[in-house]
């Protein structure tokens, strides 16, 4: 067994794909940086017979064999509703991931499922909640403390 990380590099994952495909594995599983790159070398691993199965995150326009994951709108919605739950008055401000991972989009969803209603009646009330938002191009978790405090 094999374990290579990119460190959030999508070329250095595609090069780390393709050594895995020349080494004759036979099966990869790949959590993807970037699900919507990997197409080309997905297509190279099935010409070699390697089973794909892509984890926490979907591979786009690619051939895999499986995929597993969680129903990330729902951890969406259960993180808001414990933000909520533990901060009931207030304003909220939600960092999202990079806008290529489309966990981070299912997360929002299911957050604003619970959060846009609590927003509107803020509208409708004063001394409600506002929800602001963000994806966060291409940050490391450690650029979000930065950010927190709404500076660039």
């Amino acid at each position: 067994m094999f374990v290579q990380s990119a460190n959030g590099n999508e070329e250095t994952q595609m090069a780390q794909i393709e050594n895995m495909i020349n080494r004759g594995v036979d099966v990869l599983v790949i959590i993807p940086y970037n699900g919507q790159v990997l197409s080309n070398v997905i297509r190279e691993a099935k010409r070699e017979g390697i089973k794909v199965l892509a984890y926490d995150r979907m591979i786009n326009n690619a051939d895999i064999d499986f995929y597993i994951s969680f129903d990330n709108e729902k951890v969406g919605e259960m993180q808001a509703e414990s933000l909520v739950q533990r901060v009931p008055q207030g304003n909220y401000f939600l960092m999202g991931g990079s806008p290529v991972d489309n966990n981070a989009k299912l997360f929002r969803k299911g957050q604003m499922t619970v959060l846009q209603p609590l927003n509107r009646q803020r509208q409708d009330q004063s001394g409600g909640r506002s929800v602001g938002r963000r994806l966060a191009a291409g940050k490391r978790a450690e650029d979000y403390g930065k950010r927190s405090d709404g500076q660039q």
